[in-house]
Protein backbone atom coordinates (compact mmCIF):
# COMPACT_ATOMS: atom_id res chain seq x y z
CA UNK A 1 0.00 0.00 0.00
CA UNK A 2 2.83 2.25 0.57
CA UNK A 3 4.49 1.12 -2.24
CA UNK A 4 1.69 1.68 -4.24
CA UNK A 5 1.02 5.54 -2.59
CA UNK A 6 4.65 5.61 -3.18
CA UNK A 7 4.48 4.57 -6.89
CA UNK A 8 1.77 6.73 -7.00
CA UNK A 9 3.80 9.67 -5.79
CA UNK A 10 6.57 8.57 -7.82
CA UNK A 11 4.03 8.75 -10.69
CA UNK A 12 2.38 11.75 -9.65
CA UNK A 13 6.00 13.56 -9.23
CA UNK A 14 7.14 12.11 -12.78
CA UNK A 15 3.90 13.41 -14.18
CA UNK A 16 4.54 16.61 -12.84
CA UNK A 17 8.07 17.06 -13.72
CA UNK A 18 7.14 15.76 -17.10
CA UNK A 19 4.16 18.55 -17.08
CA UNK A 20 7.09 20.81 -15.57
CA UNK A 21 9.26 20.32 -18.12
CA UNK A 22 6.49 20.45 -20.74
CA UNK A 23 5.39 23.50 -19.81
CA UNK A 24 9.44 24.61 -19.34
CA UNK A 25 9.60 23.46 -23.29
CA UNK A 26 6.47 25.32 -23.93
CA UNK A 27 8.29 28.30 -21.84
CA UNK A 28 11.32 28.08 -24.42
CA UNK A 29 9.36 27.73 -26.79
CA UNK A 30 7.16 30.52 -26.60
CA UNK A 31 10.02 32.66 -25.50
CA UNK A 32 11.70 31.15 -28.78
CA UNK A 33 8.81 32.63 -30.66
CA UNK A 34 8.69 35.94 -28.78
CA UNK A 35 12.13 36.60 -29.48
CA UNK A 36 12.05 35.20 -32.76
CA UNK A 37 8.69 37.55 -33.11
CA UNK A 38 10.80 40.67 -31.75
CA UNK A 39 13.54 39.71 -33.83
CA UNK A 40 11.77 39.96 -36.85
CA UNK A 41 10.07 42.92 -35.75
CA UNK A 42 13.42 44.55 -35.52
CA UNK A 43 14.05 43.49 -38.88
CA UNK A 44 11.22 44.84 -40.04
CA UNK A 45 12.00 47.94 -38.09
CA UNK A 46 15.74 47.69 -40.07
CA UNK A 47 14.04 46.79 -43.03
CA UNK A 48 12.16 49.44 -43.06
CA UNK A 49 14.40 52.10 -41.09
CA UNK A 50 16.90 51.22 -44.00
CA UNK A 51 13.87 51.37 -46.80
CA UNK A 52 12.97 54.65 -45.33
CA UNK A 53 16.45 55.79 -45.08
CA UNK A 54 16.99 54.41 -48.80
CA UNK A 55 13.85 56.35 -49.77
CA UNK A 56 14.99 59.68 -48.47
CA UNK A 57 18.24 59.11 -49.25
CA UNK A 58 17.31 58.91 -52.73
CA UNK A 59 14.36 61.40 -52.30
CA UNK A 60 17.70 63.74 -51.36
CA UNK A 61 19.44 62.70 -54.09
CA UNK A 62 16.39 63.43 -56.33
CA UNK A 63 16.15 66.79 -54.92
CA UNK A 64 19.85 67.05 -55.10
CA UNK A 65 19.52 66.21 -59.06
CA UNK A 66 16.48 68.22 -59.24
CA UNK A 67 18.34 71.01 -57.72
CA UNK A 68 21.28 70.62 -60.26
CA UNK A 69 19.04 70.38 -63.11
CA UNK A 70 17.33 73.44 -61.91
CA UNK A 71 20.91 74.79 -61.53
CA UNK A 72 21.74 73.94 -64.66
CA UNK A 73 18.57 75.27 -65.90
CA UNK A 74 19.29 78.59 -64.49
CA UNK A 75 22.86 78.50 -65.84
CA UNK A 76 22.07 77.34 -69.03
CA UNK A 77 19.19 80.57 -69.27
CA UNK A 78 21.37 82.91 -67.59
CA UNK A 79 24.71 81.50 -69.99
CA UNK A 80 21.74 81.98 -72.98
CA UNK A 81 20.91 85.82 -71.74
CA UNK A 82 23.97 86.31 -71.01
CA UNK A 83 24.85 85.27 -74.26
CA UNK A 84 21.75 86.95 -76.30
CA UNK A 85 22.75 90.47 -74.37
CA UNK A 86 26.35 90.35 -75.68
CA UNK A 87 24.79 89.49 -79.20
CA UNK A 88 22.41 92.30 -78.29
CA UNK A 89 25.44 94.53 -77.38
CA UNK A 90 27.36 93.55 -80.33
CA UNK A 91 24.68 94.05 -82.97
CA UNK A 92 24.15 97.30 -80.83
CA UNK A 93 27.67 98.35 -81.27
CA UNK A 94 28.01 97.41 -84.82
CA UNK A 95 24.75 99.74 -85.77
CA UNK A 96 26.12 102.21 -83.76
CA UNK A 97 29.18 101.65 -85.73
CA UNK A 98 27.47 101.80 -89.18
CA UNK A 99 25.54 105.09 -88.08
CA UNK A 100 29.34 106.55 -86.93
CA UNK A 101 30.57 105.30 -90.51
CA UNK A 102 27.35 107.18 -92.16
CA UNK A 103 27.15 109.92 -90.23
CA UNK A 104 30.95 110.65 -90.82
CA UNK A 105 30.50 109.36 -94.25
CA UNK A 106 27.25 111.99 -94.76
CA UNK A 107 30.03 114.56 -92.79
CA UNK A 108 32.44 113.86 -95.51
CA UNK A 109 30.50 114.09 -98.54
CA UNK A 110 28.92 117.49 -96.84
CA UNK A 111 32.68 119.11 -96.25
CA UNK A 112 33.23 117.77 -99.90
CA UNK A 113 30.17 119.45 -101.30
CA UNK A 114 30.88 122.66 -98.90
CA UNK A 115 34.84 122.68 -100.32
CA UNK A 116 33.73 121.88 -103.74
CA UNK A 117 31.39 124.87 -103.81
CA UNK A 118 33.93 127.33 -101.75
CA UNK A 119 36.14 126.16 -104.48
CA UNK A 120 33.77 127.15 -106.91
CA UNK A 121 33.09 130.78 -105.33
CA UNK A 122 36.40 131.26 -105.21
CA UNK A 123 36.75 130.43 -109.09
CA UNK A 124 33.54 132.73 -110.18
CA UNK A 125 35.12 135.16 -107.62
CA UNK A 126 38.50 135.18 -109.42
CA UNK A 127 36.76 135.16 -112.91
CA UNK A 128 34.74 138.23 -111.56
CA UNK A 129 38.05 139.69 -110.55
CA UNK A 130 40.22 138.87 -113.83
CA UNK A 131 36.96 139.92 -115.69
CA UNK A 132 36.94 143.18 -114.15
CA UNK A 133 40.41 143.60 -114.16
CA UNK A 134 40.17 143.06 -118.00
CA UNK A 135 37.55 145.74 -118.00
CA UNK A 136 39.30 148.12 -115.60
CA UNK A 137 42.42 147.74 -118.14
CA UNK A 138 40.27 148.00 -120.85
CA UNK A 139 38.54 150.76 -120.15
CA UNK A 140 42.07 152.48 -119.09
CA UNK A 141 43.48 151.87 -122.47
CA UNK A 142 40.19 152.89 -123.78
CA UNK A 143 40.43 156.14 -122.13
CA UNK A 144 43.67 156.28 -122.67
CA UNK A 145 42.92 156.03 -126.28
CA UNK A 146 40.35 159.01 -125.85
CA UNK A 147 42.76 161.13 -124.22
CA UNK A 148 45.33 160.11 -126.70
CA UNK A 149 42.77 160.94 -129.30
CA UNK A 150 41.06 164.36 -127.45
CA UNK A 151 44.77 165.16 -127.04
CA UNK A 152 45.11 164.66 -130.41
CA UNK A 153 42.51 166.41 -131.35
CA UNK A 154 42.94 169.38 -129.41
CA UNK A 155 46.79 169.74 -130.61
CA UNK A 156 45.24 169.46 -133.86
CA UNK A 157 43.12 172.02 -133.31
CA UNK A 158 45.19 174.36 -131.35
CA UNK A 159 47.68 173.83 -134.44
CA UNK A 160 44.89 174.71 -136.90
CA UNK A 161 44.16 177.81 -134.33
CA UNK A 162 47.33 179.15 -134.36
CA UNK A 163 47.94 179.06 -138.13
CA UNK A 164 43.94 180.29 -138.32
CA UNK A 165 45.48 183.05 -135.69
CA UNK A 166 48.55 183.49 -137.74
CA UNK A 167 46.44 184.27 -141.01
CA UNK A 168 44.33 186.04 -139.37
CA UNK A 169 47.33 188.50 -138.38
CA UNK A 170 49.08 188.40 -141.76
CA UNK A 171 45.73 189.36 -143.00
CA UNK A 172 44.97 192.33 -140.33
CA UNK A 173 48.41 193.39 -141.18
CA UNK A 174 47.71 193.53 -145.28
CA UNK A 175 44.67 195.50 -144.18
CA UNK A 176 46.95 198.07 -142.40
CA UNK A 177 48.14 198.37 -145.33
CA UNK A 178 44.99 199.69 -147.30
CA UNK A 179 43.80 203.17 -147.52
CA UNK A 180 42.67 205.50 -144.29
CA UNK A 181 39.21 205.16 -145.44
CA UNK A 182 39.04 201.62 -145.97
CA UNK A 183 41.26 201.53 -142.65
CA UNK A 184 39.21 203.70 -140.78
CA UNK A 185 36.01 201.81 -142.05
CA UNK A 186 37.65 198.42 -140.84
CA UNK A 187 38.40 200.11 -137.48
CA UNK A 188 34.65 201.43 -136.95
CA UNK A 189 33.86 197.83 -137.85
CA UNK A 190 36.16 196.11 -135.06
CA UNK A 191 34.71 195.61 -131.82
CA UNK A 192 35.52 197.78 -128.71
CA UNK A 193 36.87 195.69 -126.58
CA UNK A 194 35.61 195.57 -123.04
CA UNK A 195 37.11 196.79 -119.65
CA UNK A 196 37.86 193.27 -118.93
CA UNK A 197 39.87 192.09 -121.74
CA UNK A 198 42.38 194.12 -120.31
CA UNK A 199 42.57 192.26 -117.74
CA UNK A 200 42.67 188.88 -119.83
CA UNK A 201 46.43 188.68 -119.43
CA UNK A 202 48.87 186.54 -121.79
CA UNK A 203 46.32 183.53 -122.07
CA UNK A 204 44.50 185.71 -125.06
CA UNK A 205 46.31 185.61 -128.02
CA UNK A 206 47.38 189.13 -129.41
CA UNK A 207 44.23 190.77 -131.48
CA UNK A 208 45.64 195.06 -131.63
CA UNK A 209 46.65 194.14 -134.72
CA UNK A 210 43.43 191.96 -136.08
CA UNK A 211 40.92 193.46 -138.07
CA UNK A 212 37.63 191.76 -138.89
CA UNK A 213 36.29 191.77 -142.56
CA UNK A 214 32.66 193.00 -142.17
CA UNK A 215 30.07 194.21 -144.93
CA UNK A 216 26.89 195.67 -144.93
CA UNK A 217 25.17 192.86 -145.87
CA UNK A 218 22.56 191.80 -144.08
CA UNK A 219 22.07 188.11 -141.91
CA UNK A 220 19.27 186.15 -142.94
CA UNK A 221 16.11 185.60 -140.94
CA UNK A 222 16.08 183.13 -138.71
CA UNK A 223 14.68 180.02 -140.60
CA UNK A 224 16.31 180.76 -143.94
CA UNK A 225 17.29 177.83 -145.79
CA UNK A 226 20.59 179.39 -147.06
CA UNK A 227 23.62 178.80 -145.15
CA UNK A 228 25.30 181.98 -143.72
CA UNK A 229 28.36 182.68 -145.73
CA UNK A 230 31.81 183.56 -143.76
CA UNK A 231 31.38 187.59 -143.84
CA UNK A 232 28.01 186.95 -142.55
CA UNK A 233 29.01 184.53 -139.16
CA UNK A 234 31.80 187.36 -139.09
CA UNK A 235 29.25 189.88 -138.78
CA UNK A 236 27.29 187.73 -136.60
CA UNK A 237 30.01 186.64 -134.28
CA UNK A 238 31.05 190.73 -134.02
CA UNK A 239 27.58 191.30 -133.05
CA UNK A 240 27.96 188.95 -129.41
CA UNK A 241 31.16 190.64 -129.18
CA UNK A 242 29.73 193.94 -128.90
CA UNK A 243 27.00 192.90 -126.72
CA UNK A 244 29.16 191.16 -124.62
CA UNK A 245 28.03 188.14 -125.32
CA UNK A 246 31.50 185.72 -125.37
CA UNK A 247 34.65 186.76 -124.02
CA UNK A 248 37.85 187.81 -126.23
CA UNK A 249 39.09 184.28 -125.80
CA UNK A 250 35.93 182.66 -127.54
CA UNK A 251 35.94 185.57 -130.16
CA UNK A 252 39.23 185.07 -131.22
CA UNK A 253 39.21 181.42 -131.07
CA UNK A 254 35.43 181.32 -133.06
CA UNK A 255 36.87 184.04 -135.26
CA UNK A 256 40.09 182.24 -136.25
CA UNK A 257 37.87 178.73 -136.60
CA UNK A 258 36.06 180.77 -139.39
CA UNK A 259 39.01 182.26 -140.93
CA UNK A 260 40.48 179.04 -141.00
CA UNK A 261 37.53 177.95 -142.83
CA UNK A 262 37.59 177.06 -146.39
Amino acid sequence: MQQEQAAIKAAAAAKAAEQAAEKARQDQAAQAAAQKAQARAEEEKRVAAEQQAKAQHEQELAAAKLQQEEAAKMAAAAAKAEKEKQAADAKAAKEAAEKARQDQAAQAAAQKAQAKEEEKKRLAAEQQAKTQHEQEMAAAKLKQEQAAKTAAAEAKAEKERKAAVTEAIKEANANAKLKPAQKEKTAAATPRKPPEAAKAGASTPPSTNITAKTTSAPVPAAGANAPLTKEQRLNELNRRYKNDEITPLQYQTERAKIIAEP
